[in-house]
């Protein structure tokens, strides 16, 4: 059988006991019995549903296959896999299961720290769920490839799809996020809490009178020494931007008494040298 056509006839329009005949001796034989033509009716349903869009694919042309082209990692190329606007329904169940296929045999590639595989799938909540997408995320770096963008508009449609805990799952697996205009506000509130909580220090000055003397104090209402131990903690490539590097490391050595190598650690010197090539 290697006709879309003839698939979609099989399986969604015969007669219920010549799909059980063609299916005699496989594991979908219990399911398609015509004694019990419920549980077949009810199966029928459920295939009309997910493959009426094979319906869709032509059966002219040179075949394609979507894990040989990922196999064949020495060639260059691009796969667009897309969908009009108003046939995007029907179709979304091909689209997913054709994305399912190129990341299960992205993770069935041979490690190669050489090799470059970018997926973007930009309006994920409009496919299917793909059981390969958690593992692909947390896995394809293994491989030296399997570089994901994710593209969402509001947290909601990514919940509806993959439920509450799954969805958190995948927006966490991502390392690098870019946040544009939220639509709404739970969007907006679950944006600032993904990217994190930023550290502000600031002063309160107060002015005392004593029996001899007037004091000013200066009190830092945050502890520096928190934004050092992050510092120094953070080794993956990690980039402090300031205009004046000598200005900060003396700053924080005050603040926390200890030494800052951390900054050496991460470049400093590098960064005194361009900020001192600017200011020439």
């Amino acid at each position: 059988m290697t006709e879309n056509r003839i698939l979609v006839e099989h399986l969604l329009k015969t007669e219920l006991t010549s799909l059980a005949e063609a299916l005699e001796g496989t594991v979908a034989q219990s399911i398609v019995d015509p004694g019990n033509p419920k549980t077949v009716l009810s199966v029928r349903a459920m295939l009309t549903a997910y493959l009426g869009a094979l319906e869709c694919l032509p059966d002219t042309g040179v075949p394609f296959s979507i894990q040989e082209w990922v196999e064949r990692e020495y060639e260059a190329g691009f796969l667009f896999l897309t969908s009009r606007g108003d046939q995007h329904l029907s179709l979304r169940g091909l689209i997913s299961t054709w994305l399912e296929i190129a990341v299960n045999t992205l993770l069935s590639l041979a490690q190669k720290d050489s090799r470059r595989a970018w997926v973007v799938l930009d309006e994920l909540p409009t496919l299917h769920q793909v059981p390969s997408l958690q593992p692909g995320l947390a896995e394809s770096r293994q491989f030296g490839g399997g570089y994901f963008v994710l593209g969402i508009q509001v947290i909601s449609s990514l919940r509806d799809l993959y439920g509450r805990n799954d969805a958190e799952t995948v927006s966490g697996l991502c390392c690098t996020w870019a946040v544009l205009a939220a639509p709404n506000q739970e969007t907006a509130r679950w944006s600032a809490e993904s990217l994190g909580r930023g550290e502000i220090t600031e002063y309160a000055e107060g002015l005392s009178y004593g029996a001899s003397a007037m004091e000013a104090n200066h009190p830092e209402l945050t502890n520096q020494k928190t934004l050092y131990v992050e510092i120094s903690r953070a080794r993956d490539r990690t980039e402090l931007v300031t205009d004046d590097t000598r200005a900060l490391r003396e700053r924080l050595e005050a603040a926390t008494g200890e030494r800052i190598a951390a900054l050496e650690a991460l470049g400093a010197g590098k960064a005194e040298s361009i900020g001192a090539d600017k200011q020439a």
